[in-house]
């Protein structure tokens, strides 16, 4: 079995158990000054050696993976004490391969889309919290959900992945599983790491 299929294989095991992080994953990049940046992302999907992530191009994380785009993902299932980390490298999904998963995605998501958009870029500094509040109410008696189309500003990333370092906590007196695997144009290469 590929570290791909087993990596879906775990991902589909821990939605089944309720995995609280089955659905998210940790994203580290280097920002503009070299310095480690890392956050929550909701994880799309995982296929044929990809991840496709979610984010709006007024982040600043954008900015970073046009200037930088390898990344590391980081996955943790606590449900089965299972980790990987993930190296690779990111480009634009671009919009016309967007469109229809952002119609999917939950109202109030693509309510904050709008609002990037038309009232205050993704992670600038606001007044407070009841602002923000009260600027998506406004902004959704002014456009209805059902009039919700998709900005400019919404994007997506693919990341293709080169490296994945897997993690198997042992609960007894066996050492931890510690493999990594390495993508070559000759297909996948595995060492055993110890833990």
């Amino acid at each position: 079995m590929s570290i791909i299929v087993q990596l879906e294989n775990d991902l589909n095991r821990a939605r089944t158990l309720s995995d609280p992080n089955h659905n998210v994953c940790y994203f580290a990049l280097a920002d503009q000054k070299g310095l480690p940046s890392i956050r929550t992302l909701v994880l799309r999907s995982i296929s044929e050696g990809t991840m496709i992530l979610f984010t709006n191009k007024t982040s600043p994380k954008w900015k970073i993976l046009l200037d930088n785009p390898h990344c590391q993902i980081l996955l943790w299932y606590p449900s089965i004490q299972i980790q990987y980390r993930v190296s690779g490298t990111c480009s634009d999904l671009g919009q016309s391969n967007l469109d229809q998963d952002w119609q999917r995605r939950p109202n109030k998501s693509k309510l904050l889309d709008l609002f990037y958009e038309t009232v205050q870029p993704q992670s600038e500094p606001i007044e407070s919290r009841q602002k923000l509040t009260d600027g998506l109410e406004a902004l959704s008696r002014q456009i209805p959900p059902k009039n919700f189309l998709m900005p400019a500003s919404a994007g997506a990333f693919r990341v293709d992945i080169e490296q994945v370092e897997y993690l198997q906590l042992s609960q007894d007196e066996e050492p931890h599983i510690r493999e990594l695997y390495t993508k070559s144009d000759a297909g996948w290469t595995t060492q055993t790491l110890i833990p």
